[in-house]
């Protein structure tokens, strides 16, 4: 839904911790403590497999906004480049 408070921001960082496999503050990582279904949990595998020899994961977030007009990969590439640094 698009209600305020209906979780889709928490939901965007939790995708994006298990994405990147963050490391949490008790020195576990994000995915050995999540309960995930095999399958699921064998598609990470597979990423992380990937991303090890191709210069590891990133996420990017942020928003457009109203003033992005008809710039929008303008945009869209801000918010990937300040991700990046």
């Amino acid at each position: 839904s698009g209600f305020f408070g209906s979780g889709k921001s928490h939901l965007a960082k939790m995708l994006r911790t298990l994405w990147t496999n963050q490391t949490l503050n008790n020195g576990s990582d994000a995915r050995s403590i999540a309960d995930l279904p095999e399958h699921i949990a064998k598609h990470f595998d597979e990423l992380s497999s990937i991303a090890a020899g191709n210069g590891g994961l990133h996420a990017a977030s942020g928003t457009l906004g109203a003033g992005a007009g008809d710039k929008v990969r303008m945009a869209f590439l801000g918010i990937i480049f300040k991700s990046a640094g």
